[in-house]
């Protein structure tokens, strides 16, 4: 399929694990990346949070993501490309996540990591549940 559903698949997995209406769905990911961010920075009681990569260390459960198109950072507040994966173990300094849309199939990949934080600047927030 050439319809983007990355977005969905992760909305599926977060509304399966029960965030319930703390989670923003969307069909878009910088949709949720946005509001994650916002709550971060507005310090509101929202459980879903985003963060710099430097910021900390990566957990299970976490969303890391990354922009698919040029000029996007952590500040971008307009709807742009881009995909996230789920943090689902962390071991000896690797992360292995997983992802919806990836090559249009569900798969996982390993992300290395520098003292528990992500070492590949591509990402720009990890998302995380600090509820």
């Amino acid at each position: 399929s050439s319809e983007p559903w990355s977005s969905a698949f992760i909305s599926h997995i977060m509304k399966e694990s029960g965030a319930k209406d703390d989670f923003k769905y969307s069909s878009s990911h910088s949709e949720y990346i946005r509001d994650a961010i916002n709550n971060k920075k507005n310090k509101n009681k929202k459980p879903f949070k985003g963060y710099e990569p430097s910021e900390m260390k990566l957990r299970k459960g976490d969303l890391i993501c990354y922009p698919r198109q040029s000029g996007i950072d952590y500040d971008t507040t307009h709807s742009y490309k881009s995909h996230c994966d789920l943090v689902i173990s962390i071991k000896k300094g690797v992360a292995k996540t997983i992802g919806g849309n990836v090559n249009n199939s569900v798969s996982t990949k390993e992300i290395a990591l520098n003292r528990g934080k992500i070492k590949d600047e591509k990402y720009h927030v990890v998302i995380r549940n600090n509820k």
